[in-house]
This record gives C-alpha cells, sequence and structure tokens, in this order.
C-alpha cells in the first residue's frame, strides 16, 4: 500500500500506520497515485482488527474525493476573487436582507459613509436614511424586495458625521428557488454633480429674475438657418435681420414694440416687428 502513495506523502503514510497501531482507528486523507499517473486524494476510515486472527488485519472504506475537492477549491478561488473584487470596488455595494438588514458593505461605502461593515452589520440599513426620506426610499426597497422595482435609483444618503450624500443607485436581487432572499445594490456618489446642477439651476432662476425685473429691453434673437460668418458685412447683416426671429425677451422689450409681455413677442420675426417706439 505505500507504494501506491504518492511519494512526498509517504512519510504521513508512515505515521498514520503509527497511530492506528496504537488507537486501533484512524480515519482522514491519503494521496494516492493510480495506474493512470494522476494523483487522487481518498478519504479514509480504518480499524485495526486484532482478535482472531494470526497477524494484525486494517480494515476500512476510502472514498475518492479528487473532483470534490477541486469543486471545493474552485469555490474557494471564486469566493476570495468576488470578496477580493466587492472590496476594491470603487461604487458603494450594500447588501442587505429582505428586512432591510445590512449583510455586505464594502471599504467604498466605508470611506464614502464614514460607517464600517462592523458598525452596520446585522443592523437596519434606516441609518443611512435621512428622516425626511423614510416613506419613498421604504417604498422603493418594498418594491424591489416584490422584484417590481426599477433598476436605477438616486437617493440622498445620511453619513455618520450627519453629512447628505447623494447616491445612484442600481439595485439588484438575489434568488433561490424563484424568491427574493437578499438585495444588492451599487451606488455611485453623485454629490458634486447634485451640486454644480443645483449652482446651475439658481444661476438659471437669478438669470430669469433679472431679466424680467430689467426696465431694459433683454432679448435673445435664434436665425432660421446657419450664416456663414466669412459673407460680407452688408449681406450677414441682412441675413440677420430677415433670416431670424425673436426667441424670448422680456417684458421690458415687448413693450418698446407695443406688445404686453415678451411671451406675447416671442416667435415674431424680426423684419416683421412694428417700429420701436
Amino acid at each position: 500500500m505505500r507504494d501506491l502513495i504518492v511519494p512526498e506523502y509517504r512519510e504521513m503514510f508512515d505515521r498514520y500506520l503509527a497511530r492506528i497501531k496504537v488507537t486501533g482507528a484512524d480515519k482522514g486523507l491519503m494521496m494516492v497515485l493510480p495506474r493512470t499517473g494522476e494523483p487522487r486524494i481518498w478519504e479514509y476510515s480504518n480499524t485495526l482488527r486484532t482478535e482472531g486472527v494470526s497477524r494484525p488485519i486494517v480494515r476500512g472504506m476510502a472514498h475518492d474525493i479528487t473532483e470534490r475537492r477541486r469543486a471545493e477549491q474552485a469555490m474557494r478561488a471564486a469566493k476570495e476573487f468576488s470578496e477580493n473584487l466587492i472590496q476594491t470596488a470603487n461604487v458603494m455595494i450594500l447588501g442587505l436582507d429582505t428586512d432591510g438588514t445590512v449583510n455586505l458593505f464594502n471599504d467604498a461605502g466605508a470611506e464614502i459613509t464614514g460607517y464600517t461593515f462592523a458598525e452596520l452589520k446585522g443592523k437596519s440599513w434606516s441609518a443611512l436614511v435621512p428622516r425626511d426620506r423614510f416613506p419613498l426610499v421604504w417604498a422603493e426597497f418594498d418594491k424591489l424586495v416584490q422584484d417590481t422595482a426599477d433598476q436605477t435609483f438616486e437617493n440622498p444618503i445620511l453619513t455618520k458625521t450627519g453629512d447628505v450624500r447623494f447616491i445612484s443607485w442600481r439595485n439588484n436581487t438575489v434568488k433561490v428557488n424563484g424568491k427574493v432572499v437578499a438585495t444588492i445594490s451599487f451606488g455611485n456618489d453623485i454629490t458634486e454633480r447634485k451640486r454644480a446642477e443645483e449652482g446651475l439651476r439658481r444661476r438659471e432662476e437669478d438669470y430669469r429674475t433679472f431679466v424680467a425685473q430689467s426696465t431694459e429691453g433683454i432679448f435673445r434673437e435664434e436665425l432660421d438657418a446657419l450664416i456663414s460668418i466669412n459673407l460680407p458685412e452688408e449681406q450677414l447683416i441682412h441675413h440677420i435681420l430677415h433670416d431670424s426671429y425673436m426667441a424670448e425677451c422680456n417684458d421690458a422689450m415687448a413693450r418698446m414694440y407695443g406688445f404686453t409681455s415678451g411671451q406675447e413677442m416671442g416667435g415674431q420675426a424680426f423684419d416683421r416687428l412694428p417700429r420701436c417706439g
């Protein structure tokens, strides 16, 4: 039997023989070398019989578990790869049970929120939800658990320090036998983009307010077709006057031409406008 053991494991086989002589039984793993030359892993459970026989006899059973061990190793490798991928991802990854309990949280999420996975694990993710957003967020989560939610969703979250960050989520469900058992969401921090959009919106509002309240005429002209800037000056002016229209203007501008409001004057061709007076 020793000759069937892979050479580098024969010392282990010798220790096995020594153990079974003392204890009368032994079980474990054995690396054997069959005729094919490909090492196989056996899981054995053996006993030693000494009574009623002229010399000790080892009895037992062995199962070839080579493929099972390879599958286990592949699964461990895949798990390690996925865990490493999750932790090194540059987006927040949040896993939840169907009751909203946190079961997964990566380093990117910790960096954005200030919470570690240890602080959130087993707790409700409501710690990340601003109070005024509770109804909407939980409604979206319920739809996700019921597998009826849209895959994307924007929502502000509350950091550990109380700051608000805006996250764009892509949501997915984890199913077993067709039933949702967990959710996993990937979140991009869009706070700076949202702040920039809000800044643009406010500047637009300020501009609109200024234009509307100004006592001077302000207008925006648009052309019916593109005009080459290389045309002679007279032709260029002719096109601007005859191939353009009033896209928008304020009330002060409209009153100069006899209109009551800028909205009434909008869309008028410049060459058909009444004389300003």
